[in-house]
């Protein structure tokens, strides 16, 4: 993700979340999002790069995004970096409609 994350499309904007972590529904936000993946501020849960982590549901504007990903960054105390996996074509769309990208 890091190679291509200043290529890609992104805005920096808060949007509340929630996330599926292995100690139940966390409730954090986005600060980042582009079309393949976002960071999420959270100084209480913070898994480990690698992880993957379903149900990350995004409060957007429009209505709600459900994705899921693999944590490609930790930063404990802070956040991670999330690359989306899995998204089919509509959410993908979205995603590139809501960054620009």
């Amino acid at each position: 993700m890091e190679g291509n994350r200043r290529q890609r499309h992104r805005i920096e904007r808060y949007y509340d979340c929630t996330f599926l972590s292995a100690w139940g529904e966390q409730n954090a936000r986005i600060s980042s999002l582009s079309p393949i993946g976002c960071f999420i501020d959270s100084r209480t849960t913070v898994p480990p790069a690698g992880t993957v982590v379903e149900d990350i549901t995004v409060t957007l504007p429009t209505g709600h995004l459900t994705l899921q990903g693999q944590v490609a960054y930790a930063q404990p105390g802070v956040g991670f970096a999330v690359q989306f996996t899995g998204l089919d074509e509509n959410i993908q769309n979205q995603l590139i409609a809501l960054v620009g990208g």
